[in-house]
């Protein structure tokens, strides 16, 4: 069951990402992250984002 639950947010994050690729000018990298749960994910979220902005 915790499983269907992670599948269902990694889904949607998906289409999220798909989304917002058809804007013209958006750039968009999808990264699963299995080790992270609800407490950590916006954090390395953020610091990977980040890290990911500077090198474009």
């Amino acid at each position: 069951m915790l499983w269907a639950r992670g599948e269902v947010m990694v889904n949607g994050a998906k289409r999220l990402a798909a989304s917002v690729k058809r804007s013209k000018g958006a750039q968009v990298r999808f990264q699963f992250m299995p080790k992270e749960n609800h407490a950590s994910i916006l954090h390395q979220a953020v610091i990977d984002g980040l890290k990911w902005m500077r090198v474009q």
